[in-house]
């Protein structure tokens, strides 16, 4: 049984990470790495054993939401390293702005970190939906 579950964790973190890094490039690819992650981890999946689609479902599931915590991390650094580079290019354009819009982009960015915080359930919800449809749907036109 132990193997059994080793080979489903393996293919749970390798769709999950893959859907993750996939949904934070910067193209529009919307919710589509979420599914991608559930296909993943359901194709490895098979490749090693015999599954039902309640496996498939599990892995995708687990994969979406690997993949949507992984997206939010990395959104979350993409926001942080951003913003401060383009601060520092309008006040290099813009000098006489300089302290009143350094206090106000603080705010802002605080009130952005939060927001974001709050993001998390949006994240893992969403990744663990659709990475759940993705694994189903693989092991539907599997058979």
């Amino acid at each position: 049984m132990g193997h059994k579950r080793d080979g489903m964790a393996k293919a749970v973190l390798i769709g999950g990470v893959v859907g993750g890094l996939l949904s934070s490039l910067p193209f529009p690819t919307c919710i589509l790495p979420y599914f991608l992650s559930g296909v993943i981890s359901a194709y490895l999946m098979s490749r090693e054993f015999s599954r039902s689609n309640v496996d498939y479902l599990i892995a995708g599931t687990l994969s979406g939401v690997i993949a949507g915590f992984l997206s939010w991390c990395l959104d979350t650094v993409i926001l942080l390293t951003a913003v401060p580079s383009l601060v520092k290019t309008y006040i290099d354009i813009n000098p006489s702005m300089g302290d009143h819009f350094m206090e106000l982009v603080y705010m802002e960015g605080v009130m952005a970190v939060n927001a974001y915080k709050m993001n998390i359930p949006f994240y893992v919800i969403l990744g663990a939906i659709s990475g759940a449809i993705g694994g189903i749907l693989y092991g539907k036109l599997r058979r």
